[in-house]
């Protein structure tokens, strides 16, 4: 019994252990099933990552190509002004706008990026482009009809259009699918470089435009009070304490701005700095306006503080549909131009933004740099002056004196000697404008009749005699003591010899002085009347020839100067021309006395207003029967010598400034204030300068054709001169490091929003005003936009120039220049009209007596250039028209709906010289999905 009994206990347990084997064997098998699925799965998705990484260096690399061929483009020999500046439009596909605009009640982006041209003609597929809410898992329409938004920067707003790449892996025939967001660091706010500004500051230098620093940040910190206390955490101060590595109190030195410049936005950077880098830039950028709130940079320590007020929270992360509103909010100003508190500064700052001071046009397929204007010589002025002309009409091009003439006017007004810069164009001799300033101020005479009978006097063949003195008075213009060399007075006689006296520093000796030249018969000194110890230094020039007559009606009188050429010899230019039959008054000059009794006197004086601003032009006045020698005239000038109603409309002043500065230009915009016409000019090949033909040759001053300041001024509204400003500079200056390095933090106008074109100075803040105003900035963006501002609309910008259409204005999008900001008028009648006017300081019927005019403060001159310029020239470093560094926003996908990925690529051409040049990737990052 109790064997059985094992026996059959030990058969049970044999089938117990046989199951549990084989459950275990199943278990087993379907772990290495679910191990060899979970294997595969893990394969495959490595393989899908791998594909996407693949990818995305094949569009950044289509990108950085596009960004190579942008640059050879403009460097080629057909290269115009399209190609050179880089704006969001059919030149520059790739090129996406910041913001979008608003069309009430939807926003719209002005143009998404079509980085490989997919999109061809179809600029209706790219340009205003509507924005709305798209699901970042949203499936690609199999039929792929290349219409399909999607989210490239991943704030849940669609911004670009899927493309197909193709497959990348000849295992994986999947379609690989991508959608680009290229957008320009230039038209950004660099929290690197710009500091603050304070229109009311007592130092110019602060507030003359000249230094990236004056670009104002005051905006971002803005919504806090103390916004420049360095202790004030939600401060400007403390921005630049973060940035400076320095503390408070040295903040506060009056020279750790300057030496900041010096050592980091020119690249200098010592231990003792520590600007932001690249971890903050891609803070700022990633997903566009969305806020990483796993990632806090140092930057971010301060930029949350001072930039998001509380109830902005909600715009640091992706938006969903139904919040589209406040998407809006935060990427657009509301119309009426207030500072909304959900507007989000991220998107409209940077740590990296610069561009390089290049030409559009170049030889030997090499970049060219700008020409800075404050070192150069004159021949290579003319030369930017040619291809500026060329790239605005390049089959009309200026005539060769015309470029050679405004060089030598603008060397000579920048550089500080008083040598007189000579060269020659198609065999004619160009004189440029230089100091000192000499002219001819005051002819006089006086005659006196002598009955030599009467007295007694006899033994003479004649019974009467007329006894002739007379003076010729010089002024020296301003109050300086340049060196009077190689100049001389000649007296031209058409019966007789020509008289030279020679002039020298001795006969100048006192500066702004008048000097005259004397000359009497033997016994007529007492007749002249003139102290010539008292009123002026002067040289007499006794008559050898008692009976002579030194003036006729036809004799020239020349004021001239020379011009040492590298051979030793000298060109005489007239610098001061008198013809006494040429002149108002000549029937009381030179008009002697009938000897009908003894002792007639006849005095007459030709007098000339030598103010500051009249002593260029040409105009005369009788003063009969008295003089002013050694004292500056203070009369009139009419603008028709011959009108003496003051109701008559050609009654009254003609002002014409003729500075010579002799010293660097502050900003590149300054030019304007040079002569595109000849001052002086050759005797020898033109003796009449009221007759030189053309008139833009005419000398300045010599006949109604050249006596106001729009015919010979070097006008930035004129379009021809415009594109000066893609040749010539004034960069690089103060820095230490290479010459000619990138420009950190200049601002795009062709790509910044209006809020940060107002943050240039003089833009949106005045001395004047209580606080800011944007409708010269708004009115930048209209113009640059071709769209209506207020009662102006520059979709005919010919036409709001010229009422008549009489100029010939580029209609093209975009400033092709930074000169073209000139063409930003508004000719309505109101008080926001004139502040939509970038001439605003010429348009208040007064004189400008305080800063920002640089020049001549207080000049006594209402409205001229200088004041309607004056604007233009605070900003004309600090903007630019092109760039250097750019943002992409990548989103690539596997198949319609298969694994999808985000990357933030930043590239950097500054060291790209043409299409074959590689562009450098300063990051390449990918980036969560949010919608997980």
């Amino acid at each position: 019994m109790n064997v059985i009994k094992g026996i059959h206990r030990k058969k049970g347990s044999a089938l117990i252990m046989a199951v549990v084997v084989s459950v275990l064997l199943a278990v087993v098998g379907v772990m290495f099933l679910v191990a060899s699925r979970l294997d595969k799965t893990a394969t495959t998705a490595v393989s899908d990552l791998k594909q996407l990484d693949l990818a995305v260096q094949s569009v950044v690399a289509m990108i950085s190509q596009k960004l190579a061929d942008d640059i050879g483009k403009y460097y080629a020999p057909d290269a115009n002004a399209e190609d050179y500046k880089d704006y969001p439009d059919k030149y520059d596909s790739w090129l996406a706008s910041i913001e979008p605009y608003r069309a009430d009640p939807n926003y719209y982006w002005r143009q998404i990026s079509d980085i490989n041209d997919r999109f061809g003609n179809q600029r209706s597929m790219v340009e205003n482009v509507p924005a709305y809410y798209v699901r970042s898992d949203e499936v690609i329409d199999p039929n792929y009809t290349r219409s399909q938004l999607a989210d490239a920067d991943g704030d849940g707003i669609g911004d670009s259009r899927w493309v197909r790449l193709g497959s990348v892996d000849s295992q994986r025939p999947e379609d690989i699918f991508f959608a680009v967001r290229v957008i320009d660091n230039g038209g950004m706010l660099n929290i690197n470089t710009g500091y603050k500004f304070e229109p009311n500051s007592p130092v110019q230098s602060e507030i003359d435009g000249s230094r990236l620093y004056q670009i104002d940040l005051t905006s971002l910190t803005g919504r806090g009070p103390d916004f420049d206390d360095p202790n004030n955490y939600n401060s400007l101060g403390h921005l630049l304490v973060a940035r400076a590595g320095a503390e408070a109190n040295d903040v506060n030195n009056p020279g750790h701005i300057y030496r900041y410049e010096h050592d980091v936005t020119w690249g200098n950077r010592p231990n003792f700095y520590t600007p932001f880098d690249i971890g903050d830039e891609l803070e700022l950028r990633y997903r566009f306006i969305i806020d990483n709130e796993n990632i806090h940079t140092r930057l971010e320590e301060w930029f949350d503080e001072a930039t998001y007020p509380e109830n902005s929270a909600v715009h640091r992360f992706p938006y969903k549909a139904g919040e589209l509103d406040d998407w809006k909010q935060a990427v657009y100003l509301n119309s009426t131009g207030n500072i909304d508190q959900r507007y989000n500064y991220r998107h409209i700052t940077t740590t990296l933004s610069s561009d390089r001071p290049l030409a559009p046009r170049t030889g030997f397929m090499r970049i060219q740099r700008n020409v800075n204007a404050n070192s150069t010589d004159a021949n290579s002025i003319k030369t930017a002056l040619l291809n500026a002309a060329r790239d605005y009409d390049g089959n009309s091009l200026l005539p060769d004196y015309m470029p050679a003439q405004i060089a030598a006017n603008m060397k000579d007004y920048i550089d500080s000697d008083c040598n007189m810069t000579y060269f020659t164009s198609d065999g004619d001799k160009i004189f440029g404008f230089e100091r000192p300033i000499i002219y001819i101020s005051e002819l006089y005479h006086i005659f006196e009749s002598y009955d030599f009978a009467a007295h007694g006097v006899g033994g003479r063949g004649w019974p009467w005699h007329i006894f002739r003195s007379y003076a010729i008075e010089l002024h020296k213009a301003l109050d300086v003591n340049d060196p009077v060399e190689n100049w001389r007075l000649r007296i031209i006689d058409p019966i007789g010899s020509d008289r030279i006296v020679q002039l020298s520093n001795n006969d100048f000796n006192v500066p702004g002085g008048r000097y005259c030249v004397l000359t009497w018969e033997e016994n007529a000194s007492a007749a002249i009347g003139v102290d010539v110890s008292i009123n002026a230094a002067g040289k007499i020039y006794t008559l050898l020839d008692s009976n002579e007559t030194i003036f006729t009606s036809n004799s020239e009188i020349l004021l001239e100067r020379a011009a040492i050429d590298s051979n030793g010899t000298a060109h005489w230019a007239v610098v001061d021309y008198v013809k006494l039959s040429g002149f108002y008054g000549q029937n009381n000059f030179l008009v002697e006395p009938p000897p009908a009794s003894d002792g007639v006197i006849i005095e007459a004086a030709l007098n000339r207003n030598m103010g500051d601003n009249r002593w260029i032009l040409r105009n005369w006045q009788t003063a009969s029967g008295s003089h002013t020698l050694g004292n500056i005239t203070s009369w009139d000038i009419l603008l028709d010598p011959n009108t003496t109603d003051p109701n008559d409309p050609n009654f009254g002043l003609r002002l014409l400034k003729a500075d010579v500065r002799n010293g660097l230009l502050n900003n590149i915009g300054e030019i304007g204030m040079v002569f595109k016409n000849p001052v002086y000019f050759d005797w020898d090949a033109h003796q009449n300068p009221y007759n030189i033909s053309p008139i833009d040759r005419r000398p300045v001053g010599y006949g109604s054709e050249v006596d106001e300041e729009i015919e010979v001024r070097f006008n930035l509204q004129d379009p021809q001169y415009q594109n000066v400003f893609n040749y010539l500079t004034v960069w690089p200056r103060g820095m230490a490091g290479p010459v000619y390095p990138s420009i950190h933090g200049r601002i795009n106008i062709n790509t910044a929003p209006w809020y940060v074109i107002a943050q240039l100075p003089w833009v949106s803040q005045r001395k004047e005003w209580s606080g800011r105003e944007y409708q010269l900035a708004k009115a930048i963006v209209a113009y640059r936009d071709k769209e209506q501002y207020g009662s102006v609309d520059y979709n005919n910008r010919s036409i709001v120039i010229d009422p008549n259409g009489n100029t010939d204005m580029r209609e093209n999008l975009g400033f092709a220049s930074i000169g073209e900001l000139m063409n930003v008028i508004n000719n309505g009648s109101d008080a926001n009209d004139r502040k939509a006017d970038i001439r605003y300081y010429s348009l208040d019927g007064g004189d400008m007596t305080q800063f920002p005019e640089l020049v001549n403060q207080g000049d006594g001159v209402a409205d001229d250039f200088e004041e309607r310029d004056v604007i233009f020239h605070r900003i004309s470093d600090l903007t630019t028209v092109r760039s250097d560094i750019f943002t992409a926003y990548i989103v690539c996908r596997l198949g319609v709906d298969g694994t999808q990925r985000r990357y933030i690529a930043i590239l950097d051409r500054s060291g790209c010289s043409g299409r074959n040049s590689p562009v450098q990737v300063l990051a390449l990052h990918p980036v969560e999905e949010w919608y997980k």
